[in-house]
């Protein structure tokens, strides 16, 4: 069973468009005062093109729909808990704290470090609340967690420097050459 889709006149109460498909086709039809005036069966093809220019014209008037703005963000070396495994397909188990390592990567919007050195698993932020939770409380061990930090801050400087090298490596690229930048 088609669809019917009808487009009403903004003055005239009796005037609208309505389109269904016919077979292979679209049909349109053209009212005015209620009465069939004209009438285009478009293949398809054409009827996409037409829709296109259709909604290039509302986004001239009105700007386009916005995509809304996420409203949760992430920043390099902010710190999240797992809440669900296998999340997005990565190795990660519930209670894992992974730590955001940049804002891109090929497989999400952000990058996380992994449980095993050189994992990288790409999230959205959709994730956050639904298998990723920000993690507030500061480690357990500061003078442990500030080597960490202050060891992993460096290791990203090495990785941010290793993907302005090879703009358009993978992170196993970016990774080796990283290592060969430490000197390893």
């Amino acid at each position: 069973m088609s669809q019917t889709f009808h487009a009403q006149c903004r003055w005239a109460e009796n005037d609208f468009l309505k389109a269904y498909r016919a077979g292979a086709s679209v049909h349109i039809e053209a009212y005015n005062d209620s009465v069939e005036k004209a009438n285009a069966s478009i293949p398809a093809a054409e009827a996409r093109a037409f829709a296109r220019g259709i909604i290039a014209l509302c986004d001239e008037i009105d700007g386009g729909e916005a995509k809304p703005a996420s409203p949760i963000t992430v920043r390099t070396g902010d710190r999240l808990r797992v809440t669900e495994a296998d999340l997005n397909f990565a190795a990660i188990n519930v209670g894992d704290v992974l730590v955001v390592t940049s804002l891109d990567h090929p497989f999400g919007d952000f990058a996380t470090t992994g449980n095993q050195p050189g994992d990288s698993w790409g999230f959205d932020y959709e994730h956050i609340g639904n298998g990723l939770e920000p993690v507030n409380e500061p480690p357990a061990d500061d003078v442990a967690a500030s080597t960490v930090t202050d060891e992993r801050a460096a290791r990203l400087e090495l990785l941010e420097a290793a993907k302005r090298l090879a703009p358009g490596g993978d992170v196993a690229d970016w990774l080796r050459i990283a290592a060969y930048l430490e000197g390893n």
